[in-house]
């Protein structure tokens, strides 16, 4: 839990420019390379034929003394290409795991940190990619939008922490209550939303009355009638036409539905609990 949610405060753009601050090390050490690589280059040579580089007169290495060193050079060269390998490797480790942690904050920054659903800023990229699915299949596709009636009331009354402890009961009413299959977000702050599949809306409707019954919505007012505060989620369902719609519309038209609802429930209101 811990390493979840350091990972939730770790800054992908920071993680990229430790990752191309990696990648200029990567380069110095190649340029340390190639530097190195001319250097004993020259030294060789100069060792083998020093009449020819530094012309008659220069001091010549005796008989007796090359290979001593020439010895010494290989050592020197050995003990260089140690230190490169070491290198390589601690580069190779550290940008694996630089590129992991970025990958996993990525992933964090994707994810709503109190219910643990994806958030909004998945839609766009997962309806596209489910309404070209239904198009490409010719399988139906729903959406559903939930939204807490009176939120701001209820944090208002009870206070921020007991307003995000519902929201986090409703996240895990959702799980409960719609498929595994089904793609859940938490929308806005008391929005949500539910991306299914496979699912026309007759069928959307019947996982809306089970969230409201007695699984979902019904069972937590049961279990929490002493608290003073009865749950309420306006739900619209939208489904997805191919050909005409867009990520825009499908989702107007599910919260064009929960204003429609959010009117028959106020002819009809639910007696409050006593």
């Amino acid at each position: 839990m811990a390493e979840t949610d350091q990972l939730k405060h770790e800054d992908p753009q920071a993680l990229e420019r430790e990752l191309h601050a990696l990648e200029g090390r990567d380069l110095q050490l190649w340029c340390l390379v190639g530097l190195i690589t001319v250097i004993l280059a020259t030294g060789f040579l100069g060792l083998l034929v020093p009449r020819v580089l530094w012309h008659v007169g220069a001091t010549v290495v005796t008989q007796q003394n090359l290979p001593a060193l020439f010895c010494g050079l290989l050592v020197l060269l050995l003990l260089l290409a140690i230190y490169m390998v070491q290198q390589r490797i601690r580069l190779t480790h550290t940008r694996r795991d630089l590129t992991g942690r970025l990958l996993q904050a990525e992933r964090a920054s994707r994810i709503d940190q109190l219910t643990g659903l994806l958030n909004r800023r998945n839609l766009d990229e997962v309806l596209a990619r489910e309404m070209a699915r239904s198009q490409r299949t010719g399988t139906r596709l729903c959406v559903v939008m939930m939204d807490v009636d009176a939120f701001e009331a209820l944090d208002n009354r009870f206070g921020h922490v007991v307003a995000e402890r519902i929201l986090l009961d409703i996240s895990r009413m959702l799980k409960r209550n719609f498929r595994a299959a089904d793609i859940l977000l938490r929308y806005a702050e008391h929005e949500f939303l539910a991306i299914l599949p496979e699912t026309d809306r007759g069928e959307a409707q019947i996982a809306v009355d089970r969230l409201q019954g007695a699984c979902g919505v019904e069972h937590w007012n049961r279990r929490n009638q002493e608290f003073g505060y009865q749950l309420e989620l306006s739900t619209g369902i939208a489904q997805f036409v191919p050909d005409a719609s867009t990520v825009e519309s499908l989702i107007e038209a599910a919260d064009a539905e929960i204003y429609n609802s959010r009117r028959v429930r106020a002819r009809h209101p639910r007696p409050v609990p006593q």
